[in-house]
């Protein structure tokens, strides 16, 4: 039996509306592009309505801000305050070794010299040629910078300082020293010894090198500007950071004005530090014990006499 048809037999598969494939029974790539853009737009569309309400909130953001430390990699030498016996002494030294050179007279050398130490050898050595042909005029003028502990060693100690040695009405000149002290009695020393200072040693800090550390802080400013983004336990430690720096860093200031005019105003603003350092560690409540200590501070004159000298002394502008 057969069956007859009015039509030529297709062997491709019937097409959909909406197949896959074209009627040539290839991939319909623009069905397919269209439906996997939709897939995506309905992704987003469930991504921006859904994630506002999700349970997880998002993160804060996290400050990274580290304050500047302008003496963490400082090497430095610790300094004799001016007033010191030792400093006094050797100053006392120095100015007869000045005045010497005017008359070539041993009378006061032998009163702030160590007569068995090696430096008054070399002076009365030096004598006869002094007395023939001694400094015409006054005596130079004798000028210490910071005095810096380097050693001692039983009654012996080295200091380390630059001396500034300025005849009247001409150029100064600028020595790097390294000179060994005599203890007689307690606060009387004699100048046992002068050594030029080795190149590269230690430094001790005078008063524009500490005023110059201190420019290089942070600002009030930029300090109130950060810890705004810090709170809690984060707020509290980053305080005691800052303080702990400012600290380190007028310490220099510290040592240096020790003995002089500007101690009395130094030693309060470091003062400010030490009860922000305390504060930060408070077993009640250390934020509020902060914000008592930061009401508390009264040191606008103290710093107005720093900036001040910083100003005159060493052309510093200090914007704390």
């Amino acid at each position: 039996m057969s069956i007859e048809v009015d039509e030529e037999f297709d062997p491709r598969p019937p097409q959909t509306p909406f197949g896959l494939r074209g009627p040539d029974g290839k991939l319909n790539i623009p069905l397919i592009a269209g439906v996997a853009f939709a897939i995506v737009l309905v992704l987003l569309l469930i991504f921006v309505v859904v994630k506002p309400f999700s349970k997880e909130a998002a993160p804060p953001p996290v400050s990274n801000w580290k304050p500047n430390n302008p003496v963490e990699n400082i090497q430095a030498i610790p300094v004799y305050p001016a007033n010191s016996a030792l400093v006094i002494s050797l100053q006392e030294s120095l100015d007869s070794y000045a005045k010497f050179y005017t008359t070539g007279d041993l009378e006061e050398i032998q009163k702030t010299f160590d007569l068995a130490g090696p430096q008054y050898a070399l002076i009365a050595k030096e004598q006869p040629t002094v007395i023939a042909n001694p400094d015409p005029g006054e005596p130079a003028v004798i000028d210490l910078g910071a005095v810096g502990k380097v050693t001692q060693n039983d009654k012996l100690y080295t200091v380390r300082t630059t001396v500034t040695w300025t005849k009247p009405g001409g150029t100064p000149n600028e020595f790097q020293w390294d000179i060994i002290m005599k203890q007689r009695t307690g606060n009387d020393y004699v100048l046992n010894r002068i050594d030029e200072t080795q190149e590269g040693a230690k430094q001790p800090i005078d008063f524009c090198g500490a005023i110059g550390f201190i420019s290089e802080l942070d600002s009030d400013d930029v300090v109130t500007k950060e810890l705004g983004e810090f709170s809690g336990d984060k707020y509290v430690a980053k305080v005691r950071e800052i303080a702990e720096i400012r600290e380190d860093t007028w310490s220099f200031l510290q040592e240096v004005a020790a003995g002089t005019d500007d101690q009395e105003a130094v030693d309060a603003i470091m003062g400010e530090w030490a009860a922000l350092i305390d504060a930060s560690k408070s077993d009640d409540d250390p934020i509020k014990a902060i914000e008592q200590v930061t009401k508390d501070i009264n040191n606008e004159k103290n710093y107005e006499r720093v900036v001040s000298r910083a100003e005159d002394q060493c052309g510093i502008s200090l914007a704390l």
